[in-house]
């Protein structure tokens, strides 16, 4: 029986905590548009950056409350966060120094996907990249895997960030964390719902 881990939230921020830096880059983005006449285009825009906001806010929560559960990282060191160059990289520079631990927040963006094996804590994969990697080697090279496609974790990532008209959650595949050698803390353990889902029959 494998055990998965699934959140829904009515609104992003019961499990996040959006502090005035976040917001502000928010309200921004939001802003760019004009007022008063607001075209379908500005609204895919503003909807867009929202989006990615969000998606960079996630992974910044999950940063904080992951137990590495390893002697290659030490308190203090700061966390190597991969995203594929290119995408959406005014968001992830909204992340960009904040505190994890007594550490910060390192954004790399990644343009070979070789160097996701060897340069990250923590990579954000994209449909792109996930044509060339090995999901289960970064795994065993200790990366934790995040991803906003559908079934990310039943593909083998470690958490699949969803949105269902707009709540938004996540699932958590606890078999990847374990062979990553990290765990989730109870802090976020506490606010899910524990899904068993029974294994695949094989086929006679």
């Amino acid at each position: 029986m494998r055990l998965y881990t699934r959140a829904m939230m009515n609104t992003v921020s019961y499990f996040l905590r959006f502090d005035v830096k976040v917001i502000a880059v928010l309200a921004l983005a939001c802003a760019g548009a004009n007022a008063s006449v607001v075209s379908a285009a500005d609204e895919m825009s503003i909807a867009e950056k929202r989006d990615q906001i969000i998606k960079a806010s996630f992974v910044y929560n999950f940063a904080r409350f992951i137990d590495w559960g390893t002697e290659d990282r030490t308190e203090g060191d700061d966390l190597k966060l991969c995203v594929e160059r290119d995408d959406a990289e005014s968001a992830w520079k909204s992340i960009e120094g904040r505190s994890v631990g007594e550490g910060q927040v390192a954004v790399r963006f990644i343009e070979d996907t070789k160097d996701l094996y060897e340069e990250c804590d923590i990579a954000f994969i994209t449909p792109h990249q996930m044509r060339r990697i090995r999901l289960s080697k970064l795994a065993r090279r200790g990366v934790i895997t995040i991803s906003d496609m559908k079934d990310f974790d039943l593909k083998g990532g470690a958490i699949g960030i969803t949105n269902t008209r707009g709540r938004y959650g996540f699932l958590v595949n606890d078999d990847v964390f374990e062979t990553a050698g990290a765990r989730l803390s109870s802090k976020v353990l506490r606010l899910q719902m524990r899904v068993s889902l029974p294994k695949q029959k094989e086929a006679p």
